[in-house]
């Protein structure tokens, strides 16, 4: 029996005005066997805005946060732990414990940057990608 494997990923990406963009993109193992038989397996799916958190430490348990978005007079909404916080492109926590930090554009709010997860006692930054939907 032959066995014919081939990975096969698809992307879609979509803007809306301009402002954000969403790309979804699907990968997957698809298997033909001898006798036409098929077995596809999905081995990754991701998606996240054109939004990014820019983080950099100052002094004292501070940073500053900046959120970074192809459209430079949208309004921006803070999230701390998937709460929202404030309106504007600039945000300086201080930074008591673990939290994760993410933005939005107004009227896209479903559609947050990767998250940023920032630790108070060795004063690291971590991206977590994950699917906000």
């Amino acid at each position: 029996m032959s066995i014919q494997c081939v990975c096969v990923c698809v992307c879609v990406c979509v803007c809306v005005c301009v402002c954000v963009c969403v790309c979804v993109c699907v990968c997957a193992f698809l298997c033909l066997f001898s006798q036409n038989y098929v077995v596809l397996h999905l081995c990754h799916l991701f998606s996240h805005p054109d939004l990014q958190v820019k983080a950099s430490p100052r002094a004292n348990s501070i940073f500053d946060l900046e959120c970074d978005s192809m459209c430079a007079n949208a309004t921006i909404s803070w999230y701390k732990n998937g709460q929202r916080l404030a309106q504007r492109r600039f945000f300086s926590p201080f930074i008591n414990s673990i939290n994760s930090y993410s933005c939005a554009v107004e009227g896209y709010e479903r559609l947050h940057s990767p998250s940023v997860l920032v630790c108070s006692s060795t004063l690291t930054i971590f991206l977590l990608y994950k699917l906000q939907l």
